[in-house]
């Protein structure tokens, strides 16, 4: 299998990237077209030995994580758990936050499965294009 420079070290068909933060951000703000933010973390989604997705941990306050998923469908079971705990094991958050537009309902039925409760909604936090639901997942309810 060839490797390419923004996911070296990993070889497998799907996966998970870990240890290459900066690469993964750089890419997901290139390949999404979003403007560039501080990233605490970053989790590269690799298939077929491509980098095709990320995650991006941001505003960690000690308490709580913020985090985004870039890619071109929503996550499996698998890599939303995965994803959750390794936020709350690497920051030792307390808390992990995201948010989705109120609209997508396939992300939000997703994380209701996976724990994650609705703690309220951005109005027009996504300007004309919508509102934005934001969801919480807390240590104790991953541990369980």
């Amino acid at each position: 299998m060839s490797r390419r420079k923004s996911n070296k070290g990993l070889c497998v068909a799907h996966g998970l990237l870990f240890g290459y933060d900066l690469a993964v951000a750089q890419w997901a703000f290139n390949e999404f077209r979003i403007s560039p933010l501080p990233v605490a973390a970053a989790i590269g989604i690799v298939r077929e030995n491509n980098l095709v997705g990320a995650i991006l941990f941001q505003d960690f306050n000690g308490y709580n994580v913020e985090f985004s998923y870039y890619g071109p469908a929503t996550p499996s079971w698998g890599i939303s758990k995965a994803i959750a705990r390794y936020a709350l094991e690497r920051f030792n958050a307390y808390r992990l936050t995201t948010r989705t537009n109120r609209k997508n309902a396939s992300v939000m039925s997703m994380l209701s499965r996976m724990g994650f409760k609705m703690e309220g909604v951005q109005r027009q936090y996504y300007g004309p294009f919508g509102d934005a639901a934001l969801f919480v997942l807390f240590r104790e309810q991953l541990v369980r």
